[in-house]
């Protein structure tokens, strides 16, 4: 996370799930973003289970305590980024792009798009 200062836009980790926090990201940024399923760093565990579930999907996007970073860096930003990383021992990947059109869009590799009743853990929401 350090490697980041003054390379990232914007930052969140995805402690309360990857779709919900990329939504809090963009508000807060005033932009949107896509992602696309495919890019998604999923264990081969997890491949496997959606592979035979795909339904469950949903959980994978919407899962929380994950703790990990979610940023967004300028498209010439992205190989120092990816030094920093190397240097780090940490990987990253890139999932999507931000957009100017606000909002989250999630890609199927087919192309549809996926559509979740929930994105994420909301603070200050009651089960």
């Amino acid at each position: 996370g350090q490697a980041l200062r003054g390379l990232a836009r914007a930052a969140i980790d995805i402690s309360d799930g990857l779709a919900a926090d990329l939504g809090h990201l963009c508000r807060a940024s005033g932009a949107g973003a896509e992602i696309a399923v495919e890019r998604l760093p999923l264990s081969p565990a997890a491949q496997e289970w959606l592979a035979r579930e795909p339904a469950l999907l949903a959980t994978v996007l919407s899962g929380g305590d994950d703790y990990e970073l979610l940023f967004t860096v300028a498209g010439p930003d992205t190989d120092r980024v990816r030094a920093a990383a190397d240097r780090a021992g940490i990987a990253v990947r890139e999932i999507g792009v931000m957009t100017a059109q606000q909002g989250v869009v999630i890609r199927a590799a087919d192309g549809s798009l996926v559509t979740l009743d929930r994105p994420g853990f909301e603070h200050g929401q009651e089960e």
